[in-house]
């Protein structure tokens, strides 16, 4: 067979302008000889100025070839370039990709030599977000030196070749082709192991490097996820496995716990809108292949760690025991070891030091708890005049949810109090663990709330009050020293600090203020003018307590100064600006009503490490709405950098309680400072308030602090397109003129910005809403699983639901996928297509648009307080509590 060229390099392109001429000129600057290289350029029916490009190119460069077609997708043009490709060899490249200049001459001089030993070359990747290199595939632990590997070898199962970095023969007409289902989301992987398999050998050439920049955050796991190609995908695997009777090769088997493996961790894995007898058959499509997997495999694959390894084996049904003797634990899975430690690990995530007690919460962390007995934890205590031992009681912590949505382990919680004023001179405090009747010794991990991070600075110790609080060699050091002793060891401790000038001074400064002044601050959001904080600070300003209470905004200042008195706006000050940081180390209470430290906390991660230790704020969390959405893995206690809680229902307690790590004390019953502004006897409008909430699948990540948008997915979703057929309705029209309505649509701020002008009303009676409404105002509220819906549960209007997307959200989509205080039946009734939400419309204007009798019950008594007396509440809860 003879061809005008060594290599063809297919380049498929779809709408790539911003990135096109990048890559074609990485393909021209190649060292390979310009005769010997065809650039295929596929222009897959573009709409933007990428087939111009192409043209441009081509008609410069003789050995550039363009080929326009219609739009097929991504397989079918790479497919388009195999059958058009006049070289020796097939490359690939995707138009937003480059080359390193050596490539792909180094591939094609390495494949000439080994052509009959091998029918695929691979080269190095490297994988770039935002610029910059991302840590090395897995694979690259495997492939290393230049040369021919036997996959059959064990050494080289985990070499996993599963992207287009790959040089494979022309065939001509028995050339391999990528898959030409665009729902298929496998077809690299799939290609690739589809060459591979023929012979079972790669060859690897340590040269040259394919440079890909990542996919924004939550776009793969959209394309990937199981609402989208779970039968594909399992399809693939089963007919994979299927070609083998007996055992399927390793290499094979590894890729496929590598695809179960990020999957999981992304909560793409399992198709959970399925119904349950669906479900659970689906799940055991994937223990059947996993029942083929061979132990080693998962027990050993670089994909995974020992808490992953675990999971994969239960999940597969394998045969797991637990080994405890006098020095070590073990695993075995159908025999064969899979796991052997000295030590179970101890995770620190706070250590909270008052001038009476030192709090220690943390968790026990081993493979080996989820199949067999709960551990005993015990306290040691050892001082002068006594020796003591004190039995921890554990309880399930929400960290079973291992860098997973589902839950993968079972560790197992603690919190341990000491009353450390009753110490004469010097204690010594270590933890030791009971299992399987064996004492087993330690090791600690510390979070950064724990303080006693090895990533922080070295000769770190706590002072409170006349006490010093050290960590070395596994045990609490706690002594007491007087007044003097504690001001020497502070300042030597200062000085030996290995940490920037300015953070030594911030320090210092911060240690100033906190000794001569008491310190609140109150946080509200990025974005949003006026919550919970906002009004908890306006309340709490006018007292005559000797407190300095500061609003701290995370937006222009000019633009909230019309929220604030001359008076109050003196105490409002700028996010991260130095003022904040000073007084944020300083601070006796942090208010806020977003829970997530990057709303008030001014420092990164590598930063608080110089200030951890002198912080000492307690961290109240008012909550911007009731939590109902289920995400253990986000909001229990055992998540959250605070140290309290404000609810507003019973709900919430045997909720947050029961599912989410908290103890009573932790939570502050007052309800929210903004429903002292909700009036439920204000006389309501004519009007109805549809509110849906965000669509996490509908946006792309942030990316300096904004949301981007993806329009072509969002103009074809369904949640838009049931949306608009909803509020364009001729019938929902009528109606509301029949009974003299208007309704108003109110999209989630997110939606708001990036999509608001997709959306066209017909109708006088339809508009969107203004961008701050006032809740009474509004007789029916239609929302989906927002838990906007409790502002008007408190004010005992009219719910009901319309979810355009249910089984989306119910797969996982949206970030969660169920709710803990059920959605239909609940306050409301539930819709799902625009016809059925008129026909629930209509039901309720008839009945003079006010809820049913069994609703108008269950909104009777659910909130804790109708009082308008929140704030106070709230403000008695935190004064009384004095402990530092």
């Amino acid at each position: 067979m003879s061809f005008d060229y060594r290599v063809s390099v297919i380049v498929p392109i779809y709408n790539q302008e911003p990135y096109l001429e990048a890559a074609i000129n990485s393909l021209i600057r190649q060292t390979i000889k310009p005769k010997e290289i065809e650039i295929l350029l596929i222009d897959d029916g573009s709409t933007d100025a990428s087939p111009m490009i192409c043209d441009e190119f081509a008609n410069h460069y003789p050995n550039i070839h363009v080929v326009h077609k219609t739009n097929g997708g991504l397989s079918d043009a790479r497919n388009c370039g195999i059958n058009n490709a006049q070289g020796k060899y097939l490359m690939f490249l995707d138009g937003d990709d480059t080359l390193r200049e050596d490539t792909v001459e180094a591939v094609v001089d390495f494949f000439d030599k080994h052509y009959d030993e091998v029918d695929l070359v691979t080269y190095p990747s490297v994988s770039l977000k935002n610029g910059q290199p991302t840590s090395p595939h897995y694979r690259y632990q495997t492939l290393k030196q230049s040369g021919v590997y036997d996959l059959t070898k064990w050494d080289n199962i985990f070499a996993a070749v599963t992207r287009i970095e790959v040089c494979v023969k022309n065939l001509a007409e028995d050339n391999i082709l990528f898959s030409s289902d665009r729902s298929f989301r496998h077809e690299d992987e799939k290609y690739c192991t589809d060459v591979i398999l023929n012979k079972l050998k790669i060859g690897f050439v340590n040269k040259g490097a394919y440079f890909y920049e990542r996919q924004p955050e939550g776009i793969q796991n959209t394309y990937f996820h199981a609402f989208y190609i779970f039968e594909n995908t399992m399809t693939f695997w089963e007919e994979e496995f299927g070609r083998f009777e007996s055992m399927v090769p390793q290499y094979l088997q590894a890729l496929f716990v590598s695809d179960c493996a990020w999957k999981i961790r992304s909560d793409i894995l399992f198709p959970y809108h399925y119904d349950k007898q669906h479900f659970e058959e689906a799940v055991d499509r994937i223990k059947t292949l996993l029942k083929r997997v061979d132990v080693e495999v998962i027990s050993a694959h670089p994909a995974l760690n020992h808490f992953q390894r675990a999971y994969l084996l239960q999940l597969g049904d394998r045969n797991v025991s637990c080994l405890a003797g006098p020095s070590h634990l073990a695993l075995t899975a159908d025999k064969k070891l899979v796991y052997s430690r000295s030590k179970i690990e101890i995770i620190l995530l706070k250590t909270i030091a008052t001038p009476d007690a030192l709090i220690i919460k943390g968790f026990l962390k081993s493979p080996c708890f989820q199949f067999t007995e709960k551990p005993n934890l015990y306290a040691r205590l050892n001082s002068e005049d006594r020796f003591s031992t004190e039995t921890v009681k554990v309880k399930k912590s929400s960290w079973s949810y291992n860098n997973a949505k589902t839950e993968t382990n079972l560790f197992w919680g603690f919190t341990y109090e000491i009353k450390i004023n009753s110490i004469a001179n010097q204690a010594l405090l270590s933890f030791e663990v009971d299992y399987m009747g064996m004492r087993h010794e330690t090791n600690y991990y510390f979070m950064p709330k724990a303080i006693f991070s090895l990533k922080a600075p070295k000769r770190l110790a706590i002072y409170r009050g006349n006490f010093e609080i050290r960590f070395t060699n596994n045990v609490f050091v706690i002594s007491r020293l007087d007044s003097e002793e504690i001001q020497k060891q502070k300042t030597s401790s200062e000085k030996q600090l290995d940490i920037p000038l300015a953070a030594k001074y911030a320090r210092m400064t911060a240690r100033s203020i906190s000794q001569h002044r008491r310190i609140w601050l109150y946080h509200d959001c990025h974005g949003v003018e006026k919550n919970n904080a906002y009004y908890q600070f306006i309340h709490d300003i006018k007292m005559d307590d000797g407190i300095d209470r500061y609003y701290v905004v995370n937006d222009d200042l000019k633009k909230v100064e019309h929220l604030f008195s001359n008076t109050e706006l003196r105490n409002v000050i700028r996010f991260k600006s130095k003022k904040h940081k000073l007084l944020f180390l300083s601070a006796e209470r942090i208010i806020t009503a977003y829970v997530e430290a990057t709303n008030w906390q001014p420092f990164g991660k590598k930063a608080m490490r110089y200030y951890q230790d002198i912080t000492h704020a307690k961290v109240t969390y008012l909550q911007h709405g009731v939590l109902h959405a289920h995400q253990p893995w986000k909001y229990s206690m055992d998540r959250l950098l605070i140290d309290s809680e404000v609810v507003s229902t019973d709900f919430e307690i045997q909720n947050l309680c029961k599912n989410y790590c908290f103890n009573q004390n932790d939570l502050i019953p007052a309800g929210m400072p903004r429903y002292d502004y909700l009036n439920e006897n204000e006389k309501s409008d004519r009007r109805i308030l549809l509110a849906p909430s965000w669509r996490k699948y509908l946006v792309r990540q942030k990316k300096d602090g904004q949301w981007l948008g993806i329009q072509n997915v969002f103009a074809k979703s369904l949640f838009f397109k049931e949306l608009s057929t909803l509020l364009n309705s001729a019938e929902l029209t009528s109606l509301l003129e029949e009974h003299d309505y208007i309704l108003e649509l109110k999209l989630h701020p997110i939606l708001s910005e990036l999509y608001r002008d997709y959306f066209r009303f017909d109708s006088r009676r339809i508009q969107l809403a203004p961008e701050s409404v006032n809740e009474s105002k509004y007789r029916i509220f239609i929302t989906d699983f927002s838990s906007y819906r409790f502002d008007f549960v408190y004010l005992k209007r009219t719910i009901m639901y319309f979810f355009p997307d249910y089984e989306l959200f119910s797969s996982g989509m949206c970030d969660y996928r169920e709710t803990d205080l059920p959605l239909d039946g609940t306050f409301g009734n539930i819709t799902t297509t625009a016809n059925e939400a008129v026909s629930e419309l209509r039901s309720i204007l008839e009945r003079g648009g006010n809820p049913e009798e069994k609703y108008r019950k269950q909104m009777d008594g659910f909130f804790l307080y109708n009082d308008n007396s929140q704030c106070d509440r709230i403000y008695d809860a935190i004064i009384s509590d004095s402990t530092y």
